[in-house]
């Protein structure tokens, strides 16, 4: 029996043991089938008692016996510090479509096979699998042209002439501007002087496309194929 089943059963005894002690505190003699059972209550109570003490003796020894369990210190996980990424050369798509020409000696389905097997990118390998051949060279492919116009522009004449960059949303800018100053003239010395403001108005601008057409850029490396692109 475990020590809470001990327990229980001494509180079973405790409470079968009322009912004979209550009889006698009333003056009422128990038979001997009553004393006899009583009896046997009582020793085995006492039975009960003694082996919850010796279990509680043997648990305080284990105690006072038992030792430290030295526990395998945990390994500290290693953080790895992120890496940040490669910053985006602007013309670098451009450069390895060129290189990926170049190689191929302008032929431009072994280009896109150069620039795929070769890492060059899957933009650069699009491009050149897409791309049609025209009058003299290749076209800069749509995905690769602004990189091309973003280095470009700040070589633009009218850009060098000071042109400052106002971004247009949707195509349009509306700039409110004066439209024309207050009125000033003379008036005699006795006279009041007249009621005169500035007035207003919007200047509305809207996007416009200049174009114009340009020849073709011979691009040659030493010992290399040359080949030509065109931007338009």
């Amino acid at each position: 029996m475990t020590y809470l089943e001990m327990q229980q059963r001494r509180a079973e005894i405790a409470a079968r043991t009322q009912t004979p002690a209550s009889l006698e505190a009333a003056g009422t003699g128990l038979s001997a089938e009553q004393l006899g059972e009583v009896q046997n209550l009582q020793a085995e109570f006492d039975s009960l008692t003694q082996k919850m003490e010796r279990q509680q003796a043997a648990e305080k020894m284990a105690a006072a016996a038992a030792t430290q369990v030295t526990t395998a210190p945990v390994a500290t996980p290693t953080k790895v510090p992120a890496t940040p990424a490669a910053p985006t050369v602007k013309g670098a798509g451009v450069a390895r479509m060129v290189s990926a020409l170049v190689q191929a000696q302008g032929n431009y389905h072994v280009a896109a096979d150069i620039a795929d097997k070769n890492g060059y990118g899957a933009d650069v390998a699009a491009a050149l699998s897409t791309a049609t051949p025209g009058a003299g060279g290749v076209l800069i492919p749509s995905n690769m042209s602004q990189e091309v116009i973003e280095l470009l522009r700040p070589k633009a004449v009218i850009r060098k002439m000071g042109t400052r960059s106002v971004p247009l949303n949707n195509g349009n800018l509306t700039i409110p501007r004066l439209k024309g100053g207050a009125s000033v003239g003379y008036i005699g010395t006795d006279g009041d002087a007249p009621t005169t403001e500035a007035s207003f108005d919007d200047l509305k601008l809207s996007s416009k496309k200049m174009a114009a057409r340009c020849r073709s850029v011979m691009i040659c490396w030493p010992t290399l194929a040359c080949v030509r692109v065109s931007i338009s």
